[in-house]
């Protein structure tokens, strides 16, 4: 068909002064929109005019329509409906102003195939609604404003809709509801969209299929910015929610009800309220959530109720930053996560905090500024691993002494490769306070707390391997543990005690150094206590103890019992250099201490051999 082409020039000119010009397809029609008048006599013959006279109109044939005025309706019912297939309608850049805000501005019957609306404003009205049942719908170029109570969304397409292409809209100020809604729809396309001031959500996608949202902008609204729920592949990119309200808890991205294979690509929330949620994620499996950063979140991540059956969830490449209260929580009974490149700054709690969990992994996890009551905290967790991270206390002091990572049971789990930092005013580096079962730290660097570096109570075959613990007050101690090891650690310059074991049977520590700890009163280099039996020390190297107001004790046997030490070395020990009364007086010439308490030389039970003393 030959192309026919209306005042090309004045178009143009139109265009770039007013930034609108309209091209109608099927006929390759340009449409030209003027400043005066807004004169349209060019798509005459091309598509079906509609004036302001034409409503109520009830569309019922096929083909292109195009307003040619402003469009205004006040009486009930709606201004528009389409009851047929292959209908293309233009408000051509007009406004269609709907005086009775409780009916529907637009309806598409249900059933109809391939309706496009495109290019125009609504004001006021209740919904431009799709009954459901279509194939084929196309939104493009409509702003609609000041829209109506009825608690209906600006933009409402009902189940059963196939292949529907959202662009170009902006939605502002939707009373009592949300900007656009889907439900039970599949092949969706939403994108360079924008949702403002809505009373609940600005976008919901709900029980939907194969989805793709790129560019939308939420701002302002109460309760979700964008909503997937009980929905299947569907990928979020380049999506921004910002500044909801404080009042209701709002949720930047809400993925919830069983939706699975749900990816968050560079998305972001900032600026939102103190109640609000960043990003949060019920009962879901496969969700995947890459560059994502939120700022001034209540909670940065939530995740609830996740089955032990589920598939991976996946938090990469993001940034939580200047959370209120927590910046991670994990509700109980959470599996199968794992954070991978995450940042979370200054969270005004706890920074990652959990109940009842299995299968999490954080890898290259940064936790800084930490000031409130930890870093890391869960009450039992199983097949637990933190790798390549770094976690940094706060300067100066937090209101509470923190622990940088705290769990109360943990089993199955790996710790390997982390730098903890505590600038000494953090309670312990990490702290394992009830029971720990099969477990391994390795590779670790843990200083500056205010008391333990490691501290472990109630532990059975747990190995800690190649530490150091450094400028604390206690490098390393296990209470009440069993068949326990410590290997090629290093704990230096802490001002109690290097390595400590109280009520420990079967435990190991081979090819240990332990140097520069010193302290008032006393300082040990390894100390085993409190009916500790079957312990096992053999090439340990403990350097240079000061115990600036009584003794030093290169290795102190409180409560010795079945023990052996193979091959120990210690040297330069300085023992009393501050004077004072010391609590083993009898032994203060020596830079090791068997005594039980109040009693005479080492019992039987114990067994020295190849100890090697350099006295300082």
């Amino acid at each position: 068909m030959k192309k026919t082409v209306y005042c090309a020039a004045l178009c143009i000119m139109q265009y770039a002064a007013y930034g609108i010009f309209n091209h109608v397809p099927g006929d390759q029609i340009w449409v030209m929109v003027n400043e005066l008048g807004r004169t349209n006599q060019a798509i005459k013959g091309y598509a079906t005019p509609i004036t302001n006279a034409d409503l109520p109109l009830n569309i019922t044939v096929s083909g292109r329509y195009a307003a040619v005025e402003p469009l205004s309706y006040t009486p009930g019912g709606s201004p528009i409906t389409i009851d047929a297939d292959n209908v293309y309608l233009t408000l051509n850049g007009y406004t269609l102003t709907v005086g009775n805000k409780a009916a529907s501005s637009i309806v598409v019957m249900n059933g109809r195939n391939n309706v496009s609306i495109v290019n125009g404003a609504i004001n006021g009205g209740d919904t431009v609604f799709f009954m459901g049942n279509h194939n084929g719908i196309t939104l493009d170029s409509l702003y609609m404003n000041n829209c109506g109570t009825a608690g209906n969304a600006a933009f409402t397409i009902a189940g059963g809709s196939n292949n529907i292409t959202a662009s170009n809209i902006r939605e502002n100020g939707r009373q009592n509801s949300d900007g656009l809604f889907i439900q039970n729809c599949t092949n969706i396309r939403v994108s360079n969209c924008s949702f403002d001031n809505n009373l609940s959500n600005g976008l919901v996608i709900t029980e939907c299929r194969h989805a793709t949202v790129e560019n939308v902008i939420a701002n302002q609204t109460n309760l979700t910015g964008i909503t997937i729920g009980t929905s299947s592949d569907v990928y979020l990119a380049n999506c921004s929610v910002a500044a909801l309200s404080a009042g209701l808890a709002p949720i930047a991205y809400n993925i919830l009800e069983d939706s699975e294979q749900v990816v968050l690509n560079n998305c972001s929330s900032a600026g939102n309220g103190t109640n609000s949620i960043g990003l949060f994620i019920r009962d879901c499996t496969a969700v995947s959530c890459k560059g994502f950063s939120s700022y001034n979140d209540n909670f940065g991540v939530q995740q609830s109720d996740i089955g032990a059956g589920s598939s991976l969830i996946t938090i990469e490449d993001s940034t939580i930053e200047l959370a209120a209260t927590n910046a991670i929580l994990f509700d109980t009974n959470i599996s199968n996560v794992l954070f991978q490149n995450v940042n979370v700054i200054s969270a005004g709690a706890t920074a990652i905090l959990g109940t009842n969990a299995s299968s999490i992994v954080f890898k290259n996890l940064q936790l800084l500024d930490l000031v409130g009551d930890a870093g890391i905290q869960f009450t039992t967790i199983d097949n637990f691993v933190l790798k390549n991270s770094s976690l940094i206390g706060h300067t100066p002091l937090p209101t509470t002494l923190v622990e940088i990572i705290d769990i109360a049971n943990i089993s199955n789990s790996l710790v390997k490769n982390n730098t903890l930092l505590g600038n000494h005013n953090l309670d312990n580096g990490i702290n394992f306070s009830a029971t720990v079962l099969n477990t391994c730290l390795l590779d670790n660097y843990v200083s500056n707390v205010s008391n333990f570096g490691i501290q472990t109570v109630v532990a059975s075959n747990y190995v800690l391997a190649n530490n150091i613990a450094a400028n604390n007050i206690i490098g390393i101690g296990i209470t009440n543990g069993t068949a326990c090891a410590i290997r090629n650690c290093t704990c230096d310059n802490n001002l109690i005690e290097g390595i400590g074991f109280g009520g420990t049977k079967s435990a190991i520590t081979h090819n240990n150094i332990n140097f520069n700890n010193q302290t008032l009163p006393a300082n040990t280099g390894i100390g085993i206590s409190s009916a500790s039996l079957n312990y096992i020390g053999f090439n340990n190297i403990v350097l240079k103890g000061s115990g600036g107001g009584s003794t030093a004790v290169g290795i102190t046997e409180g409560a010795p019992g079945g023990n052996a030490f193979l091959g120990n070395m210690i040297q330069n020990f300085s023992n009393g250099t501050g004077g004072g009364a010391s609590t083993v007086s009898f032994y203060t010439s020596s830079p090791f201490n068997c005594t039980p308490a109040g009693g005479a030389d080492p019992v039987p039970a114990s067994h020295w051999e190849n100890l090697h003393i350099i006295y300082s």
